[in-house]
């Protein structure tokens, strides 16, 4: 397993992109920080997404790149986000949008937002995903000192804010460029990341944070993040508490799930195999759309989404 490379950070706000690290915070391990309530501030201190359909973009991305240096994408071949690079490797995606320029393949999800039809989920259903996204969220403040005031009061949670670092990778005849948001630098110089979920009062804690370790370590691990802090809700009348956490080492998770790993990679070789073999035209306002079980094809309707990089070429 090849270790992924870092070429450089980025921030993200509710005012837009920064080439900079402002938004990276500093993991604080405490022995014992007592019950967590991570539904606090929720009603007064959330910041909901401004445009949750720029959610799938690669417009963070593109705008570093295009900050760099044109040698930053000498022997890339594709360029994409983590999580959907994960998908792909799990077999979970259902739509992704492919374009080819200048040589490189580009691989979105925003292209299909406006082809998504099926029944919508309930209002009830958003609310509740929220919270769970302002707990997570919560959860990493708490982790990194900074859920309160001095005054005591909840700090606000935005969920425009991140930072992100952006990693080179070869997967096997592959050469990725990726962005991966991860949630903090631990006191060696790591990257940490932040998973808070509930287990039932009959389940085993371990047993559980094993199985979500192995569910989750791969996309840590390709953003070159060194451990995950694992937060516990447990009781089941208080559901936004965490009363205890776990840490995993990723590198732990190298040696005990290698055989999933292989299989992760396969999955994905086989289809950036696919996506060379199949996209050949290289133009910046061309999208093909890929579905499983069904042949890719060329999307007229789909709009662009290398416009970033294509801007001062229109002009």
């Amino acid at each position: 397993m090849e270790l992924p490379k870092q070429l450089g950070t980025f921030s993200v706000t509710s005012d837009g992109f920064f080439n900079d690290d402002r938004n990276l915070r500093s993991y604080k391990p405490v022995a014992d920080r007592g019950r967590l309530d991570l539904d606090k501030g929720y009603d007064a201190k959330f910041v909901d997404y401004k445009d949750e359909e720029d959610d799938g973009d690669l417009d963070n991305i593109l705008k570093w790149i295009k900050s760099q240096d044109p040698n930053v994408l000498a022997g890339v071949e594709f360029v994409t986000r983590r999580a959907i690079l994960t998908k792909v490797m799990r077999g979970q995606w259902w739509k992704l949008a492919v374009t080819k320029f200048n040589g490189i393949w580009y691989i979105s999800t925003t292209a299909v937002h406006e082809q998504k039809t099926g029944k919508q989920p309930s209002a009830e259903k958003q609310k509740g995903d929220k919270r769970k996204l302002y707990w997570g969220h919560k959860f990493e403040q708490y982790m990194t000192g900074c859920a309160d005031s001095p005054e005591g009061e909840p700090n606000t949670v935005d969920l425009n804010e991140g930072f992100y670092t952006v990693v080179k990778y070869k997967l096997k005849s592959h050469s990725l460029l990726f962005s991966a948001e991860v949630d903090a630098i631990g006191e060696t110089g790591s990257y940490v990341e932040f998973k808070t979920f509930a287990i039932p009062q009959k389940k085993d804690v371990d047993q559980e944070v094993n199985t979500k370790f192995k569910n989750c370590w791969v996309q840590s691990y390709l953003a070159g993040v060194d451990e995950i802090v694992f937060g516990i809700r447990r009781d089941d009348k208080a559901k936004g508490v965490v009363t205890e956490s776990q840490t995993r080492k990723i590198t732990d998770g190298k040696a005990e799930y290698d055989s999933d790993w292989k299989s992760y990679a396969d999955r994905c070789d086989k289809f950036l195999s696919e996506v060379k073999d199949y996209v050949k035209e290289d133009n910046a306002s061309i999208v093909y759309l890929y579905q499983h079980g069904q042949k890719p094809y060329k999307e007229p309707k789909a709009r662009p989404f290398l416009t970033v990089l294509t801007a001062d070429d229109e002009q």
